[in-house]
Formats: structure tokens, sequence, C-alpha cells
């Protein structure tokens, strides 16, 4: 008579857990993806004309100079 064994389906489906990266490994990876991402913002930030640079700017300092002004009408509102 034989017996027949019964494994569990996941060891022949080929499936493995990756291990996560540690170590040089992981600094490696996150040193590339902090370079990847400064070289894009270094790209996008080309592609402006001295135009465009300059309104953009004047409309930030306009915006915090409202800003600014709004915070001291709230105060002397109050």
């Amino acid at each position: 008579m034989t017996i027949l064994a019964t494994f569990p389906r996941q060891l022949d489906a080929g499936t493995t857990r990756r291990a996560r990266p540690r170590g040089i490994d992981l600094l490696v990876m996150r040193l590339s993806l902090t370079t990847l991402r400064w070289a894009r913002r270094r790209a996008d930030r080309r592609t402006l004309t001295r135009e465009q640079h300059t309104l953009r700017v004047e409309q930030m300092k306009a915006l915090a100079q409202r800003e600014r002004d709004m915070m001291l009408f709230v105060s002397r509102t109050f």
C-alpha cells in the first residue's frame, strides 16, 4: 500500500518573496532616486524663459505682501 504525501501548493508554484534591500543596496537606491528627482527639477527649471521666471517671482512677492497686509488688517481689527 502506498501513501500519497500532500504538499502545499506554494512549493511548486515558484513564487518567492523578495528580500528587502538593506545596507549599501538601500543607500544606493535612495541616492539614485534623490539624484533623479534633483535632475528632473533642474531640467524643469531650465524650461522657463526669463520673462516667465520674472513674472512668477513678482507674483509670489505680491502674494506674500497681500498675506502680510491681511494679517495686519486682522490683527488691527481684533
